[in-house]
């Protein structure tokens, strides 16, 4: 049970790039196990050489390392697949698709920037109200205090509606280029 738990993580699990040279670095998946292939770099012959090494079973479990590959040559046949989808004319597109996603969210930030605003003016509305009133009069401050927190409320609320629809702009921007970018290889 543990081992198919492991492994259901490990296909699932991709790491992002980090720095290096290798173009599947973080993607890469063994033909053997499924596991991910990890990057190394090894100076040889006075340059930097990249290897896919599929060392995961070593570290986790005591397994001998299931294989390594030159990273060189995978390297060379991917940028060229890449630079073959990569048309022209594939550019605009993804460029004009980004630009009109970009004015939508920026459109929908300024509704949101203008909530904000709306309601810092109340929250301000409410605190001018609240110093003006007479302190002997507890009942009418006690009002105006509690009409004041109230609208503080509401301007917090709109400022972190406001930046979790960033937030979620951001994300669907980055898989929006990502499902273009697959439709082209």
């Amino acid at each position: 049970m543990l081992k198919s738990n492991d492994g259901r993580y490990e296909l699932a699990r991709a790491s992002p790039p980090r720095e290096g040279t290798a173009l599947l670095q973080g993607r890469a998946v063994c033909g053997r196990c499924g596991r991910h292939l990890r990057s190394r770099y090894a100076a040889r012959r006075g340059r930097l050489e990249t290897w896919y090494v599929c060392d995961r079973g070593h570290n986790y479990a005591g397994e001998p390392n299931c294989q390594s590959i030159a990273g060189g040559p995978i390297d060379d046949v991917i940028g060229a697949l890449v630079a073959e989808k990569m048309t022209p004319a594939a550019i605009e597109l993804a460029l004009e698709i980004r630009r009109e996603i970009e004015a939508r969210h920026e459109e929908a930030d300024r509704l949101l920037l203008r909530a904000v605003e709306r309601a810092q003016i109340e929250a301000e509305l409410a605190q001018r109200r609240y110093m003006l009133v007479d302190p002997n009069n507890r009942l009418v401050a006690d009002t105006l205090e509690g009409e004041w927190n109230d609208r503080l409320r509401a301007l917090a609320n709109a400022q972190e509606e406001r930046e979790r629809a960033r937030k979620a702009n951001q994300i669907v921007l980055d898989d929006a280029i990502q499902e273009f970018s697959c439709e082209l290889v």
